[in-house]
């Protein structure tokens, strides 16, 4: 009974532990004045990125004014976030906020560029900071570093107007805060010189240790401008603990040969994130229809996540506007043109990250597997006395690994070079008679999207994602000819659910494999009553987690009051959800 029991809660105060071995790519855009368009005008911009399937959108902390930008129709006035150095226009940042609660209903997470390197050169952008300290004090003088960490901690302190969130504990919506877009552009010798004055790291440091929650990056935001400036990997960001990722931004000729350079970057990288953050099609040189789509595939090949400049809304409100006759931006490409968009950014999510990308990549994914997981396989609670109803194979093939400790590991099984590694992970459990624990999503309604399979011996839940790979999730063999199907239906391996009942049908029915030799705690409950104890209703979950586990049992605590739970340092909110009964 030693290693039943165990086995079968699977510590829930271990959930905080675990991690996915592998993620998905992703791509999104850059839009620096859609917090001045209309709300309908938003919504629907959102709406067609949504449907493409992006999954970031890159922000600025900036001003707009009334009248045509880009070819989009700007309805309102937005004042630059600090007229006068330390006094802060809190409208600047509503607006903002507005569309990042937009964009998180959409499942589409943000970057935000909190000042633009662009407004010291001194045009028509220049603002309080250019009037201070110019294009090049602004990097090497204290002052001026005291004084953009006061405009950061107040946009990481930011209490949204319309979210209710305060941004730098918001990862759901914020997926990296910029140092700056393009810092150090206006006065590269600070660059050229390797950041002598340690500005990249001592901002990035102090918004780390401003409270900036883990789960929101701190990247470069293209150091230096184009990459063929020679500053993107300096050593300056690349050493710097406080620094995640590496954001490159370079428009180059077509092809840009991304799959080629990707890992070299990723050597000079020095382990951070790598990500295309700014790149474009030249619209007077190249044919935008085909280069987009070759380019963002050959992307999509080694798994480089990207961010188009710029997807742009289809024209509105008169404002005409042609790329093409745009001499110092020529890369915009209309949503509404004939270039396919859909095709290649939905492909991104599809293919596999150079890097990991988990609890970083659109959280709302893997959050929602976890919370699937968590419901069945993590809480299996019941009275030890239902061990002597099980195999005693089950017992004691359970027993060597849940005192160790160690954190339980999450693998995402989308495609079949990920499958074939399953399969050869699960080998030999046929002659070992080791024990797979099942779980599902989708079964309300009659559909498989994600099949669970966790297996003690080796502390890893497998997230087998059927809906991406249909048949071949089941029919595919690996190295030693083995399929899943086979493991499912093998007579050697015990299968062990909470009411196997659902999984059982739809496995049957939509896939024809026929689960064998299964365990279904649910019964074992109601077997296990004693005799005067009523035996017709089965016992949902919840109740046998409320009656057989003491109140005090902090698992207990964790599972019935994530919210509580969570300052104990142990599970994430997120992954905590309770069963009804």
């Amino acid at each position: 009974m030693k290693g039943l029991f165990p086995t079968l809660s699977l510590a829930v105060a271990h959930l905080g532990q675990l991690t996915e071995a592998k993620s998905g790519s992703w791509s999104g855009t850059n839009n620096y004045f859609l917090q001045g368009m209309s709300d309908s005008a938003q919504d629907a911009y959102i709406q067609t990125l949504s449907s493409y399937n992006t999954k970031v959108v890159r922000l600025w902390v900036n001003q707009a004014s009334k009248g045509c930008q880009k070819g989009s129709q700007i309805v309102r006035d937005i004042p630059q976030l600090e007229t006068t150095i330390g006094q802060y226009n809190k409208v600047t940042l509503d607006e903002i906020d507005k569309l990042l609660v937009k964009l998180s209903d959409k499942n589409i997470k943000a970057i935000i560029s909190p000042h633009d390197a662009n407004s010291l050169i001194g045009d028509y952008r220049k603002d309080a900071y250019w009037a201070r300290w110019g294009s090049g004090y602004f990097y090497e003088e204290q002052d001026a570093f005291d004084a953009y960490d006061a405009r950061l901690s107040y946009i990481l302190n930011y209490k949204g107007t319309y979210s209710g969130k305060v941004w730098k504990n918001w990862p759901h919506a914020i997926f990296s805060f910029n140092l700056q877009n393009e810092p150090m552009t206006p006065g590269p010798s600070n660059c050229k010189n390797g950041d002598p004055a340690g500005w990249a790291c001592g901002r990035a440091t102090f918004m780390r240790n401003a409270g900036l929650d883990s789960h929101i990056l701190i990247s470069t935001g293209g150091l230096g401008g184009d990459f063929s400036h020679g500053c993107t990997f300096l050593p300056a960001v690349t050493q710097c603990k406080a620094i995640d990722a590496i954001s490159v931004h370079r428009y180059a000729s077509v092809p840009g040969k991304w799959s080629a350079n990707l890992p070299s970057w990723l050597t000079q990288a020095n382990g951070k994130k790598v990500y295309l953050e700014e790149w474009g099609v030249n619209s007077q040189n190249y044919d935008q229809k085909s280069s987009f789509v070759s380019e963002v595939n050959d992307m999509n090949s080694v798994g480089l996540p990207n961010m188009y400049w710029q997807l742009l809304p289809p024209s509105s409100g008169g404002c005409s506007y042609n790329p093409k006759d745009d001499a110092g931006d020529p890369f915009g490409i209309y949503t509404n043109s004939e270039v396919n968009l859909a095709g290649p950014i939905n492909s991104a999510t599809s293919s596999g990250a150079a890097q990991d990308w988990t609890g970083i990549r659109i959280e709302f994914v893997v959050h929602r597997k976890l919370a699937s997981v968590h419901q069945h396989i993590i809480p299996f609670c019941f009275r030890q006395r239902f061990a002597k109803k099980m195999n005693q194979n089950l017992t004691s093939q359970s027993t060597d690994n849940e005192s160790g400790g160690g954190g339980r590991t999450i693998l995402s099984v989308n495609f079949r070079n990920e499958l074939k590694r399953l399969l050869r992970d699960l080998d030999g459990l046929p002659a070992k008679r080791t024990p797979i624990y099942l779980d599902a999503m989708g079964l309300a309604k009659d559909q498989l999207i994600d099949l669970h399979i966790f297996v003690p011996s080796n502390t890893t839940i497998y997230t087998v994602n059927v809906r991406r790979l249909g048949d071949a999730a089941f029919s595919a063999v690996g190295n030693n000819e083995m399929s899943l199907r086979m493991l499912l239906e093998s007579t050697d391996i015990p299968k062990v659910r909470f009411d196997i009942r659902d999984i059982f049908r739809v496995l049957f029915h939509r896939f024809n494999v026929s689960v064998t030799r299964f365990h279904d705690i649910q019964l074992m409950e109601l077997a296990s009553r004693k005799a005067g104890q009523q035996k017709k209703f089965l016992s949902g979950l919840a109740n046998c987690f409320d009656r057989d586990i003491s109140n005090e049992d902090p698992d207990k605590i964790r599972w019935r009051n994530p919210d509580d739970a969570r300052d104990a340092g142990s599970t994430k909110d997120w992954a905590m959800r309770r069963i009804g009964s």
